[in-house]
């Protein structure tokens, strides 16, 4: 038997090189079989994009062209003859109502609608080189065009034979591009796409005249004048995440649950699919988030959508956008592993805990998905406040919608306004007492006060020609509830009397001294809102001016009430809110973790503070020096520094340095401000107080949030979250006193012996005589400063002009450049009120803000509506009472 012969060194090379071989066949059939690839995030219509590239070479300057004249049927027929698929003359006999709203450009000749397309593409492009073109950051140097018979030459390149020298991989190279081939019917798509949304999309292409001079001479051939980047056309990969949903309310009594979504309703199977369990699929439905001037039907989901949403919740695009660092932080690793360096804080020491993938399945495959965020806003709530915000604020088709068309009185006040709007601008906010949380965010404003920040400027003839100037600050059009502040002027009024009860000597005084059975002389000043009174107390007029702490008093009131958070120390988040989470200024849930929270900074509240430095600053602090000159106060109070011929002397012209800023933040001005968020919480927490509640969080928007499988995931649970509740120190029996002087809608009289509130008339506008019968609403007005109140706008340009020109003395400088620069007609209401008449106590709190409107015609014709506090109507008071009507089952409202 022959030895067995030993494989040559050859065979054995072979033999190891067959096993990598079927090694590496093995691998590549599990990774793509078995294993979950990596998909791209943006993934490009290369399709559409060589189409829409064609128009590259084919928009020229109109300058360059020998016959300018629009584009015709006739001249697209002829250009489009050569097409392998021709363009119909008869595609369709009948062009549907629907598909002309759709496409204003369709028509039963496709020649005619593709011509019509150009002449609108024509008319865009003349308007970006100024030819009424208003945003004139955007303009182009010259006017542009569409060349016809240049466009169908780009076409044809496409569909030429590809040059055998360039890797073409079945297109073609035009210019410096490698282009699909286009057909005729592309073309066409690609022109309707460049019309839609009024031509929006040429505005986002590529210019060469709005790029820099060495950029453009590499990044554009030598006579192309526009360039289509890959960014056109970027989209987010249906494969590469999905973002999360924003669920609105938690189901109304009807167990009808909302999510925001756009018209097309993109997210729908996304948001079914992690819709809360108790939620049936048939009671889920789409919100779009729409412009806030958008054209609603009574009934449309949209009015459930606060207006400037994705600013609040940009933060939270962390996690809710799949692909951001953070949310990579809580989603790639499992939760046993360890903790993401960014979850740490500064020590070391863990602030998250990572939830691990978060994935739908989704046609058989696994997608990641953001987290969901589940707001406070009660849909049904939402829908009144906006609608009433838009129907004062001159929306004539939402009066409509209101049911207040038919209001004779009302109709009469808005035919004399200018746009026959009640107000300019409307902020409202609605808020739960019992739990904080943000139940409405209304905010609306007139075509002329939006031209004051986003353009063109002023339409003279339309709005009123007010002594401030335009300026180009689109923020001032956010959400007006969060953004806007303002002096809270008499709605401090509760805080100071929370403060002036604190000390129990004077309580005892202020509870025996009575106008009226049962009312005392306090609650009086509160309905009538006597601030000259206020200020008395405030500086102890009681005790000969002398050994007074009540300005202190009011201090810590305040800060018992939610306002002066993180102003213990100098910051510029002195008053600020987180309103996602209820989080005030700079407080950190755990003090090791030094990353800033997740969330919406806004101004709260602010009272009995200062700024840092003298003049302009950022940083405030709680003031510390209250002493003042008690001949000074005296003088004050008798109204020795006023010379003019009005018979409320007291507390005016008094300016003596600090004092007068001690005096000035019992006015409710100065370095006061609030939104209507914090105007509303401050009284939320006066109303829990009043009813025996021992806690209270401070207001907030966010509920809770949750994963692909709708359970909830507490974001960071020690570092940003929904915050804890907030002990109330108030004491309940002067809670409850103070509120009861605050049904101010009351009549002269009512209770006997007391004066008139300042909301009656309001109140008599909305519910008759049943006014001064309704005991579930108290409320407070305010006026902040106006200096232009009794003027005409002519006087007020007079004025204006003196104080440019230096004509003034040297005391009424300081006051008249205010109300020619800064200051604007406010006008502040803020209540508590109960919307079941079956349970007792104050359930829900309103605070609204407006800026008054100015007379266009009538007898006071040029002047502004409701000046001061007293004998006129208070438009903020009348738009709360036609909530607070609605809101509450069963409360009918004056018939017209």
């Amino acid at each position: 038997m022959s030895a067995k012969l030993r494989p040559s060194l050859l065979q054995r090379a072979l033999g190891v090189f067959v096993v990598l071989a079927l090694s590496l066949g093995a691998f590549l059939w599990a990774g793509k079989t078995l294993i979950q690839r990596h998909v791209e995030r943006v993934q490009l219509d290369t399709h559409r994009m060589a189409a829409l590239r064609t128009f590259e070479r084919a928009i020229v300057p109109l300058s360059s062209l020998a016959d300018a004249t629009p584009p015709s049927a006739e001249l697209v027929k002829r250009e489009f003859l050569a097409c392998s698929d021709p363009l119909k003359e008869q595609q369709r006999e009948i062009v549907s109502e629907r598909e002309r709203r759709m496409n204003p450009c369709a028509s039963s000749s496709q020649f005619e609608e593709l011509a019509c397309h150009l002449r609108v593409i024509d008319s865009k492009l003349a308007e970006m080189g100024g030819n009424g073109r208003t945003d004139r950051e955007r303009t182009l140097n010259q006017t542009y065009a569409v060349s016809v018979e240049r466009w169908t030459k780009a076409i044809r390149a496409t569909q030429a034979p590809p040059d055998p020298a360039a890797p073409t991989e079945g297109g073609t190279v035009l210019g410096d591009k490698l282009l699909e081939k286009v057909s005729c019917h592309d073309a066409m798509a690609a022109a309707r796409q460049l019309t839609a949304n009024d031509g929006r999309l040429l505005t986002q292409l590529a210019w060469r005249d709005l790029t820099p001079k060495k950029v453009a001479m590499s990044a554009f051939a030598p006579d192309q004048m526009v360039k289509v980047t890959d960014q056109t056309l970027a989209q987010r990969n249906p494969w590469g995440g999905v973002p999360g949903c924003v669920y609105l309310g938690d189901g109304d009594a009807d167990g009808r649950l909302y999510y925001v979504t756009d018209r097309r309703d993109g997210n729908r199977s996304a948001c079914t699919a992690m819709r809360p369990r108790n939620i049936d699929e048939k009671n889920l439905a789409g919100a779009p988030n729409l412009a806030a001037d958008a054209k609603l039907a009574a009934g449309d989901a949209a009015w459930t959508v606060p207006d400037s949403l994705a600013v609040m919740l940009a933060d939270l695009d962390n996690v809710r956008l799949p692909g951001r660092d953070l949310y990579r932080a809580y989603t790639e690793q499992p939760k046993a592993q360890i903790v993401h360096a960014s979850m740490r804080s500064d020590a070391g020491i863990a602030v998250a805990q990572p939830h691990g993938p978060n994935e739908l399945e989704r046609q058989k495959h696994k997608v990641e998905v953001g987290f969901n965020v589940h707001l406070t806003i009660k849909p049904e709530t939402q829908r009144v406040v906006q609608q009433v915000s838009r129907c004062y604020a001159g929306d004539k088709g939402v009066c409509q919608l209101f049911g207040l068309d038919g209001d004779r009185k009302f109709t009469d006040f808005t035919k004399q306004m200018y746009e026959g709007a009640a107000v300019r601008m409307a902020a409202v906010a609605v808020i739960d007492i019992a739990s904080g949380k943000i139940e409405a965010l209304g905010s609306a404003n007139s075509d002329c006060f939006r031209q004051e920040y986003d353009g063109p400027g002023r339409n003279q003839g339309q709005c009123p020609d007010l002594p401030t100037t335009p300026h180009y600050e689109p923020d001032r059009l956010l959400n007006h509830a969060l953004y806007t502040d303002a002096l809270p002027a008499s709605t401090i009024k509760p805080i100071m009397a929370v403060g002036f009860l604190h000390d129990a000597e004077y309580r005892k005084k202020i509870l025996a001294d009575h106008v009226g059975e049962g009312f005392t002389r306090l609650q009086d000043e509160l309905k009538s809102s006597d601030s000259a009174a206020f200020l008395d107390r405030l500086f102890c007029k009681d005790k000969g001016w002398t050994n007074c702490h009540r300005a202190d008093d009011v201090q810590q009131a305040a800060t018992l009430m939610g306002w002066d958070a993180s102003c213990a120390e100098p910051s510029f988040r002195c008053g600020r809110l987180d309103v996602l989470f209820g989080v005030p200024g700079e407080s950190r849930v755990r003090p090791d973790a030094t990353r800033a929270p997740l969330g919406a900074s806004v101004i709260y509240g602010r009272l009995m503070t200062e700024p840092v430095f003298d003049g302009r600053s950022a940083d405030f602090r709680v003031m510390h020096d209250f002493t003042f000159d008690a001949a000074l106060a005296a003088g004050c109070s008798r109204g020795d520094h006023y010379f003019g011929d009005s018979k409320n002397r007291a507390w005016r012209k008094c300016r003596q340095g600090h004092f007068s800023n001690i005096e000035h933040e019992g006015w409710g001005q100065g370095n006061a401000r609030a939104t209507t968020v914090g105007a509303a919480g401050m009284l939320a927490r006066l109303a829990a107080a009043a009813s025996g509640q021992q806690t209270l969080r401070l207001p907030y928007l966010v509920d809770r949030m949750s994963d692909a499988h709708a359970d909830n995931f507490d974001l960071a649970a020690r570092q940003f979250h929904l915050a804890d509740p907030v002990k109330l120190e108030i004491p309940q029996a002067d809670a409850a006193f103070i509120l009861a002087g605050m049904v101010s809608h009351k009549p002269w009289g009512v209770p006997k012996g007391t004066r008139s509130g300042t909301a009656y008339q309001a109140c008599a506008r909305v519910f008759d005589a049943a006014c001064g019968k309704i005991d579930w609403i108290a409320g407070k007005t305010g006026t902040p400063p106006y200096g232009n109140d009794d003027l005409t706008l002519a006087a007020i340009k007079k004025k204006c002009d003196a104080v440019h020109a230096h004509k003034l003395e040297a005391d009424e400088v300081e006051e008249w450049e205010a109300s020619c620069s800064n200051e604007r007609p406010y006008k502040w209401y803020v209540a508590v009120f109960q919307t079941d008449p079956g349970k007792p106590g104050f359930n829900k709190a309103i605070a609204v803000l407006t800026e008054r409107n100015w007379y266009k015609s009538g007898p006071q014709a040029g002047k502004v509506h409701s000046p001061g506090d007293h004998d006129d109507l208070n438009v903020s008071a009348e738009m709360a009472f036609r909530i607070m009507a609605r809101l509450r089952g069963g409360s009918a409202e004056a018939k017209p």
